[in-house]
Parts: C-alpha cells; sequence; structure tokens
C-alpha cells in the first residue's frame, strides 16, 4: 500500500477504533521510513501525543533515540546540548 493512502486511511482508522498499540507502532514505521519528510514531522506529533496520553515514556523514549538516530540533523532536537 502507498505510504500517503496508508497514512490517510489506515492510521486514523486504529486512532479512532482506539487500537492505540496499532496507532503507536504504524506511526513510528512511518517516521522512520521517511526521516525528515514533513510527513514524519506530522505523524511524530501524533506519536508524542500518543505516547504521552498512554504513559508509555520509556518505549517514546526509545523510538526518539532511533529516529535521531537515523536523522541526526533534525533542528531543535539536540540532546546532547540540553542536558549541559
Amino acid at each position: 500500500m502507498e505510504t500517503d493512502k496508508f497514512v490517510d486511511t489506515l492510521i486514523p482508522l486504529a486512532q479512532f477504533a482506539g487500537l492505540a498499540d496499532l496507532e503507536a507502532r504504524w506511526r513510528y514505521e512511518v517516521m522512520m521510513a521517511h526521516p525528515g519528510s514533513n510527513q514524519a514531522q506530522i505523524v511524530e506529533t501524533r506519536l508524542d501525543e500518543l505516547q504521552k496520553q498512554r504513559m508509555r515514556f520509556n518505549e517514546y523514549g526509545g523510538q526518539l533515540e532511533a529516529y535521531w538516530n537515523v536523522f541526526p540533523q533534525r533542528p531543535g532536537k539536540d540532546y546532547t546540548s540540553a542536558h549541559n
């Protein structure tokens, strides 16, 4: 299935059906498949909300770390300077 159709159809279906685990996994997979794209930024925003709502902070932290490893030049996400 084409990524745009997947994002526009199946992910919202999982969201509205209350399938939070599936929605989170699919959103993360889209981010990793297209790092740095506008689509990844949009998906990341909802993933952030979803993972915080679910209180899955360890899972989300791992997802962000993996994403930053494949897209290290992401603006505003310099986590090394935040700890200084």
